[in-house]
């Protein structure tokens, strides 16, 4: 599929994984920058609010995207939206009473990318936009990424300062790299 052949729905798809690629490369700044120190330092900078907004954006456009025709394909959508709200609990569970892992908004980002970028990938699936085999290998690394990135989040707790700073890094990169693929996918 070539640009002049998208729709209104894969333009708002592609812009959202495009907005979600400008997300992870500021987070990834953002990261750096929080720990170049060798100790993680919290700061509101400007480049914060700039990944908190753009990881908004690109979540708006990717559901908006999905959701743009409601009785095509509706019913899936909220199929896939409840599995990931129960996977959710469930890794909050894990998380707080089994790791005893402190519960911050990492994981909650990451069950909102995985949600939207399912989603997105559904609605393109259904209407013929990506092709099966497409569709498998953007699942797979949807889910590699993901295993990745909640690993390292309950690992995160446990190392010391210089492994935090990798073991943070990892998922940001994963995912930006998987947004990326789905990005070539959608046009090529």
């Amino acid at each position: 599929m070539s640009f002049r052949d998208f729709s209104l729905r894969d333009w708002r798809i592609f812009a959202g994984n495009a907005v979600m690629l400008v997300c992870s490369i500021l987070y990834g700044c953002w990261w750096y920058d929080a720990n170049r120190t060798g100790e993680f330092i919290l700061s509101v900078s400007p480049l914060l609010l700039l990944v908190v907004m753009t990881g908004l954006a690109s979540m708006v456009l990717l559901i908006h995207g999905a959701f743009a025709d409601k009785g095509r394909g509706a019913l899936s959508l909220y199929r896939v939206l409840l599995c990931c709200l129960a996977l959710y609990a469930a890794l909050l569970l894990v998380g707080r009473f089994l790791l005893h892992r402190q519960l911050t908004s990492e994981l909650l980002a990451m069950m909102l990318w995985l949600s939207g970028e399912l989603c997105a990938l559904l609605v393109l699936y259904e209407e013929g936009s990506v092709s099966p085999k497409k569709c498998r290998l953007l699942i797979a690394l949807f889910a590699l990424s993901f295993v990745v990135g909640v690993a390292c989040y309950f690992l995160y707790a446990r190392l010391s300062a210089p492994a935090t700073e990798r073991c943070g890094f990892v998922p940001i990169f994963c995912y930006g790299a998987v947004v990326l693929v789905f990005l070539l996918l959608q046009v090529f």
